[in-house]
């Protein structure tokens, strides 16, 4: 009896060095104790390639099927027990299968990988509020949920809030659980996750501080080392949030808010933030006597200078700030209200700029959610709306408007999960219809922001 047992045992070990040695998709028709054997070239072991809305049909054939049994599986999740398998393609994916073929002596594996064939360089991914799809230019379609199909179907547990940073994605979640992943790094050009973190609940955003090290904001600040990919707690005080960060030469310019309170806007040297120790960042320095009741983003333009909005609850008065390379401030009415945002929000519609030899411009969403666009220098051309207000019912959602400065097209963001898509003239050239309400877009043509 024993003898028998070892005579299996020794046969199966067999059977799988054959298998895990071959190079190519070659199985030998091999009888050993009649456990199940696959034909040569009957299963694709190199995987298979498809283009989106295809289908791939799997079917091993084996010397003897009789009394066999099968089992399909994809990404570990058991699909179908038919001897054959037919995958289909409904948007971008990549997956491992699986399929196990059983008789009363013994058994087989069988794996290989499918992959959709996509190009991420040609087009931009959507930032939603918990996911991430893409939509190709060439091919004028849209994917969603590219993320969760691409990485086995892992979620990101949370809203999002998605950067680039050289070939890469830096993607903080804001859950309120703390023994959780909230820092993923994803590559660019494949979408899969190269890392997650644990690092702090209620991140908020992020900020590229240099080529190494990143802010991370929320309940509380940590800098990030994307090299070593550690964080540091720098601050541990709940309040205040920090919303928005810009650079001007070597300072970090703040939006802050307590909640529901106006604050100042405040700076930091940019050593200071670098070469803090833990917990002992010291408090900003305020700019002026300027208080934001709505935060902004901060937007740089030709002359090095920085722009954001601002206005204060006592007199309920919208601005320009204009805030110079020595901190000294200009301002500049405006003769719209701005969109209200709110403490919470992750992307809300902010100001968007361009820079350039021959463009020199802010694009201002107002609160009825037109589009006005300020010529820097020339406080004329906010006189009247760059782009109207959409048809009642519709708003700007997200982060309102973009600039993809590498095509030269502004995107604006709407909340009937369109994107209208304008020349820098201002005359439209598209509406893109996505399949939900995007949030942010990350655009990946070489040479985009």
């Amino acid at each position: 009896m024993k003898n028998k047992i070892y005579t299996h045992i020794i046969a199966a070990l067999l059977l799988c060095g054959i298998c895990t040695g071959c190079s190519e998709d070659v199985f030998e028709e091999i009888d050993i104790m009649d456990i199940p054997v696959l034909l040569k070239g009957t299963f694709p072991t190199e995987g298979v390639t498809l283009e989106v809305g295809k289908s791939y049909t799997f079917e091993p054939k084996l010397k003897d099927d009789t009394n066999v049994q099968y089992s399909w599986m994809v990404n570990g999740a058991k699909v179908s027990s038919d001897p054959t398998y037919i995958f289909e393609t409904t948007g971008l994916c990549q997956a491992e299968i699986t399929c196990i073929i059983a008789n009363e002596k013994g058994k087989i594996t069988l794996k290989t990988s499918l992959k959709t064939n996509h190009d991420f360089t040609k087009g931009f991914f959507v930032v939603t509020a918990e996911e991430i799809g893409f939509y190709d230019t060439q091919k004028t379609a849209y994917y969603p949920s590219c993320y969760q199909a691409l990485n086995k179907g892992e979620k990101f547990n949370g809203d999002i809030y998605a950067i680039p940073n050289d070939d890469k994605l830096y993607v903080t979640v804001k859950t309120n659980v703390s023994n959780r992943d909230h820092l993923f790094v994803i590559d660019k050009k494949t979408l899969q996750k190269k890392s997650s973190t644990s690092v702090r609940a209620n991140l908020f955003y992020s900020f590229a501080l240099d080529d190494r090290y990143m802010l991370l904001a929320g309940h509380s600040v940590y800098r990030y080392d994307t090299k070593s990919q550690t964080s540091v707690k720098l601050s541990n005080s709940i309040y205040p949030f920090i919303f928005r960060v810009g650079l001007l030469n070597d300072k970090l310019l703040l939006s802050r808010s307590y909640g529901s309170n106006d604050d100042n806007l405040y700076y930091y040297d940019l050593e200071t933030v670098l070469n803090a120790e833990a917990n002992q960042l010291p408090d900003p320095t305020a700019i002026s006597n300027i208080t934001q009741c709505d935060k902004s983003e901060f937007v740089k333009t030709a002359d090095g200078s920085i722009f954001t909005l601002y206005s204060s609850s006592d007199d309920n008065e919208y601005k320009l700030l204009r805030i110079s390379n020595d901190l000294t401030t200009e301002e500049i009415a405006l003769s719209f209200a701005a969109p209200t945002t709110k403490w919470y929000d992750i992307y809300f519609p902010g100001i968007v700029g361009v820079s350039s030899t021959s463009e020199n411009f802010i694009l201002i969403p107002s609160k009825d959610h037109a589009i006005y666009k300020y010529v820097v220098g020339d406080a004329s051309s906010l006189a009247s709306p760059f782009i109207a207000s959409p048809n009642a019912g519709i708003k700007l959602t997200g982060s309102g408007v973009q600039v993809d400065t590498e095509t030269q097209k502004i995107y604006v963001l709407y909340s009937n999960s369109n994107v209208a898509v304008y020349n820098y003239d201002g005359t439209q050239v598209e509406v893109i219809e996505l399949s939900e309400a995007p949030q942010h877009l990350i655009f990946t043509t070489e040479g985009s922001n």
